[in-house]
């Protein structure tokens, strides 16, 4: 589990993707994200409601699949070259530095993204 290492972030605002335009009423603007810190873009066919976080100016995004019913595959992209470290519900899944990732994510399912 993550929980031990996501405790000590702080909300940082959202990062949606793909999300209709009324949901996105209910958002403070100034909380709305389409960048953050490295994280350059999201891109996927699904629709996710992505939460920021920040340690210390260490950055992290909740990667959330909006869909409970349907698998989806996001498609991360960096600012150049980011050390990354991905957790899921059965702990560490991922390490490494890369400019792009590609995160499965099962119907509902979330994972955490520190970066």
């Amino acid at each position: 589990m993550f929980d031990h290492t996501f405790i000590r972030f702080t909300q940082d605002g959202f990062f949606p993707v793909n999300m209709e335009a009324v949901f996105m009423e209910a958002f403070n603007n100034d909380l709305t994200r389409t960048s953050y810190g490295r994280l350059k873009s999201i891109e996927t066919d699904g629709v996710m409601l992505n939460g920021c976080f920040d340690f210390d100016g260490q950055k992290a995004v909740y990667l959330f699949n909006w869909n409970m019913n349907e698998p989806m595959t996001a498609s991360l992209i960096f600012k150049g070259e980011s050390k990354f470290a991905l957790w899921g519900k059965g702990g560490m899944e991922d390490t490494g530095t890369t400019t792009g990732l590609e995160v499965l994510l099962e119907a509902g399912e979330s994972k955490f993204l520190i970066f």
